[in-house]
């Protein structure tokens, strides 16, 4: 193997590995031990081809100010129906 064909074929076994790692929903660093990947060459490589990084998610554990108003009146305190909430949260979650 002459030296121009080696660095090609790396650089497409990387450019694979990186492209089907974009269609997963996990890390780089899961995509890299489900493959035995070494992740330090993953992320190298990424960077050298000019990936994008992946979009984080969004922390769960971040609080939303969420400003309240009683349909009734203000004395009367109750639970919204189950189901309309779930599906307020799940419009919410979406959103995001």
């Amino acid at each position: 193997m002459n030296q121009e064909t080696r660095p090609q074929s790396r650089r497409e076994f990387w450019r694979d590995h990186i492209e089907r790692s974009q269609n997963e929903n996990g890390s780089d660093r899961a995509y890299c031990e489900m493959h035995g990947l070494s992740a330090a060459t993953f992320s190298n490589y990424k960077k050298k081809l000019g990936f994008t990084p992946k979009k984080k998610r969004p922390n769960r554990n971040e609080f939303v100010q969420v400003e309240t108003k009683l349909a009734v009146s203000e004395g009367a305190r109750t639970l919204p129906d189950a189901r309309w909430l779930a599906e307020f949260v799940i419009a919410i979650d979406r959103q995001q």
